[in-house]
C-alpha cells in the first residue's frame, strides 16, 4: 500500500482529494484504462489506452509538478512547450539528404522496470513516492502482462522524452561528428546532410546505441526507414521541405485551403466548417505565413 508522503500530499492538495483517497486511486491505477483501437495508414490498428478520468489529473500533476523538472536533450523536440512539428522540420531544411526512421512500438517498449531504475539513479523521490509516480503512470498491457507507457495518458509523453536522454544525447554526438543534423519527434528520427558518404553506417550505429542502452529496450522499425534527396519529395513530420530551403504545409495542402476558401467566401459556409477551417488556417499560418497572408486578402472570410 502507497503511504503518505509530501509529495502525495502536495497532488491531493492541488487535486482537492484526501491523500488516504488519493493513495487508493493510484493503487489500482495500472487498470483504469479504456483501450480502444485507430486505424494507422497502413491499415493495422493503433491501440490506444485511455486513462479514467479520475487518473487524469493526478498524470497531469506529476507530468508539471514532478516529471517536468527532469533534463530532455535539444533534439527532442515533441511534446514540448513552445515548440512544434515546424521546429522538427526546420533543422533539415538546408540539407539536401534526409534519412528518416522510427522505433517499433515506441510507447509500449517503456516499461515500469525502465522507468524505476531511471528515478533510482536520477531523482530523490523515496521508494514510496517512486512507486506512486510509477503506479499513477504506467498502464497494465493485458496482451503482455506488464505495465508499460500508454499512447493517451496526459503522463506518457514527458516520460518518454525523459528516459530517452542518454539515447538522444549518444544519437546527437554520433550526428554531430559526422556533422549531419539530427531531431527525434515522438518515435520519429530525421537525420539530414548534404554529403552521402556521411550516412554509410549511420543506421547501425544507432542500431548499437540503442543495444548498448540498459533501458529502454528499442529496436527500429525497418519497414519505415526512408533515404531521400532533393531529387524526391522530402517530408519530416508530415511538412514538406522545398527545394528552396523552406518549410512548407506541401502545395496539395494548399490547395485543399485554397479551394476550401475560395467556396467559403463565394457561397457562405455554417459554424462547425468554419471552425474547421480556421483551424486548418491557423496551423497553416504557422508554418506558411506569407502563402495565408496572400489567402486571406483574396478570399477573406464572411462573418
Amino acid at each position: 500500500m502507497i503511504k503518505n508522503s509530501s509529495l502525495i500530499s502536495d497532488c491531493a492538495s492541488a487535486l482537492h482529494l484526501n491523500s488516504v483517497e488519493l493513495a487508493r486511486l493510484v493503487q489500482s491505477g495500472p487498470f483504469r484504462y479504456k483501450t480502444y483501437p485507430i486505424k494507422k495508414r497502413n491499415g493495422q490498428n493503433r491501440w490506444i489506452a485511455q486513462p479514467a478520468k479520475e487518473l487524469k489529473p493526478v498524470q497531469r500533476f506529476l507530468a508539471s509538478e514532478v516529471l517536468d523538472k527532469y533534463q530532455i536533450s535539444s533534439i527532442a523536440t515533441a511534446y514540448r512547450k513552445g515548440l512544434s512539428i515546424l521546429d522538427n522540420a526546420s533543422p533539415h531544411k538546408h540539407s539536401n539528404i534526409i534519412f528518416k526512421i522510427d522505433f517499433r512500438n515506441f510507447f509500449h517498449s517503456i516499461y515500469v522496470s525502465d522507468f524505476l531504475k531511471y528515478l533510482k539513479e536520477n531523482s530523490s523521490l523515496n521508494d514510496n513516492e517512486i512507486k506512486f509516480v510509477l503506479l499513477s503512470c504506467f498502464w497494465f498491457n493485458k496482451d503482455n502482462k506488464s505495465l508499460a507507457l500508454s499512447i493517451g495518458a496526459p503522463s506518457s509523453p514527458i516520460i518518454s522524452n525523459v528516459i530517452m536522454f542518454d539515447i538522444d544525447e549518444k544519437i546527437k554526438r554520433l550526428c554531430a561528428e559526422k556533422k549531419l543534423n539530427v531531431t527525434r519527434y515522438a518515435d520519429d528520427i530525421t537525420i539530414s546532410g548534404d554529403e552521402i558518404e556521411k550516412f554509410s553506417e549511420i543506421k547501425s550505429s544507432i542500431i548499437a546505441i540503442l543495444k548498448e542502452a540498459p533501458y529502454p529496450k528499442l529496436y527500429l522499425n525497418d519497414e519505415k526507414t526512408v533515404f531521400v534527396s532533393k531529387r524526391y519529395r522530402r517530408t519530416v513530420t508530415g511538412l514538406v521541405l522545398s527545394n528552396d530551403e523552406k518549410v512548407s504545409i506541401g502545395r496539395y495542402a494548399k490547395r485543399e485551403i485554397r479551394a476550401a476558401m475560395y467556396r467559403a467566401n463565394k457561397f457562405g459556409i455554417d459554424a462547425e466548417a468554419k471552425e474547421i477551417l480556421i483551424g486548418k488556417v491557423a496551423f497553416a499560418q504557422m508554418i506558411d505565413k506569407d502563402f495565408v497572408e496572400d489567402l486571406r486578402r483574396k478570399f477573406p472570410l464572411k462573418q
